[in-house]
């Protein structure tokens, strides 16, 4: 065996150095390719934190923003380069595909480009121009704010015309910035059967032209679009957003004190203070439940299922036939199931057994958090402990439920969820709690395609099979803090109580 010297160890070394220096100019060829085609606030899955579409100069040459472009690739790339320009006056041609069946097969979808829509019956529907109010472009916070409130105000359920059945269920959808996920989501509900009898429901947070357009251009089922207006875009320099008097997260209270900043004196638990990139879902969760459940006249009379996604939730064809099998074999139940629970966080999904097992154990929320589903009824039973919810020191909404399910109402929650085949997948690799440099939605999304695929004659199960209760080693419930500040407080409470008014400066949207 040849003795290693310094002068072989060096030269090894060089060798190394330079294979590795190759295989990184050949990634910059490979990628570059992508840098004048998709902008990079699209292909990361998300359109930043500035007002109104705008993109970080440094993004289009980065190698990072050339990653991302490539991670989301699978996006044709034409509705991209649309989205990168002003909103058309009139949809484009592609978005309208007439004479589907109502339930393709998910093998010969895999051999078609991702469409839009997918129309039960025989027409090409005619829009009308799109209104003027949805192609801001760089507007200001006051404008953003007025176009908000506005489209709250109207109500309008976008494919009415089209759809004029009841409606059986309704999919709610938390959408802040990330259109490449949002993209993929919806191309997983244009697939669920009896979609076209629901009502999909965009509640959103972040103002912009391009996922306005994305929403609008949906034709499989009828649409509601909401706004929660006490967003950071709007206020980027003042409470709920950053305001910059506010205290540093780790000041401590004595250095607060000092300071002598906005919120010294409401710090959390463990003595940090608010953070609005955090607080701000809790706020837009709470905020899009009572407009759902208390001030929408079009959900008024509506007390049929509602199902509670995110943006980057992907959804199995089946969806609505597993959810109607659980609410029917809920009524032979001899004790109370209050959720319904669709989606697990399952490491090794398995749909090459039986997929219609579920099991009834306590709701929980770092395992039955996704794709909750339950009815006005069972809201009415959470709503007396809300201004719990609100005063609980937690910036994470699911962790507030999970408070006033376990010590407010009568009794505990308890959830019926599918085992190991669950109906909607987290696919989201980059966000507030995500901190991957690279995402690739598109990439998981397609594995969890081709594993359908493979077991299509494993959906639409005639009967669900009752299985022992899962081993859930759930943590004692301890709050992660985040929630100290009054002000986030009262705003939490507004929202439900109308005796409470926002704190000062902010709109009432009563």
């Amino acid at each position: 065996m040849p003795r290693l010297t310094p002068q072989r160890l060096v030269r090894g070394t060089a060798y190394i150095l330079a294979a590795l220096m190759l295989c990184h100019i050949v990634l910059m060829l490979n990628n570059s390719k992508f840098s004048n085609t998709i902008p990079s606030y699209l292909a990361s899955g998300s359109l930043g934190s500035n007002p109104v579409d705008s993109v970080p100069p440094d993004e289009e040459t980065s190698i990072a923003g050339r990653r991302r472009m490539a991670s989301i690739k699978a996006i044709p790339v034409e509705l991209l380069q649309r989205f990168a320009r002003p909103v058309p006056q009139h949809l484009p041609d592609q978005f309208v595909q007439s004479q589907l069946p109502d339930r393709p097969l998910l093998t010969q979808q895999l051999q078609q480009p991702l469409l839009l829509t997918r129309t039960p019956f025989n027409f090409t529907p005619v829009e009308d121009p799109l209104p003027l109010i949805y192609s801001l472009q760089n507007a200001n916070a006051t404008a953003i704010l007025d176009a908000m409130l506005a489209i709250n105000a109207e109500h309008e359920i976008l494919n009415a015309q089209f759809y004029n059945g009841p409606i059986t269920e309704v999919i709610v959808v938390q959408v802040h910035d990330r259109i490449g996920y949002l993209y993929l989501l919806i191309d997983s509900l244009r697939r669920v059967k009896d979609v076209e009898d629901c009502l999909l429901v965009f509640s959103h947070d972040v103002y912009s032209s391009a996922i306005n357009a994305l929403v609008r251009s949906i034709r499989f089922a009828r649409v509601l679009q909401i706004f929660y207006p006490y967003t950071k875009q709007i206020y980027f320099d003042r409470f709920p957003g950053n305001d910059p008097r506010d205290c540093p997260r780790d000041a401590g209270l004595y250095r607060a004190r000092q300071l002598g900043c906005n919120n010294a004196e409401w710090p959390d638990k463990y003595g940090h203070y608010r953070e609005s990139k955090y607080t701000q879902t809790k706020h837009h969760w709470l905020y899009k439940m009572n407009r759902l459940f208390e001030r929408s006249p079009v959900l008024a009379n509506f007390t049929g299922q509602f199902v509670f996604l995110e943006e980057d939730h992907y959804v199995v064809e089946d969806l609505l036939h597993m959810l109607r099998l659980m609410v029917a074999a809920r009524k032979d139940l001899s004790q109370n199931v209050e959720i319904l629970t669709l989606g697990t966080y399952e490491k090794k999904p398995d749909f090459t057994r039986n997929t219609a097992q579920v099991v009834v154990d306590k709701w929980v929320s770092s395992f039955h958090n996704m794709g909750m589903s339950f009815s006005r009824a069972i809201w009415d039973q959470i709503k007396p402990c809300l201004p719990a919810f609100c005063s609980f020191d937690d910036y994470n909404w699911d962790w507030s439920l999970n408070h006033i399910l376990t010590k407010c109402t009568k009794r505990p929650f308890q959830t019926m969820v599918i085992r190991i085949s669950p109906r909607v997948f987290h696919i989201g690799q980059c966000g507030v709690h995500h901190k991957n440099k690279v995402c690739n939605p598109a990439l998981l999304s397609s594995k969890l395609d081709r594993m359908l695929a493979n077991n299509i004659a494993k959906l639409y199960p005639d009967q669900l099979m009752f299985n022992a209760k899962l081993k859930i080693r759930a943590r004692a419930l301890k709050p992660n803090g985040g929630w100290g500040d009054l002000r986030d407080r009262r705003l939490c409470s507004s929202f439900f109580n109308s005796s409470e008014s926002p704190p000062s400066g902010l709109p009432y949207d009563r």
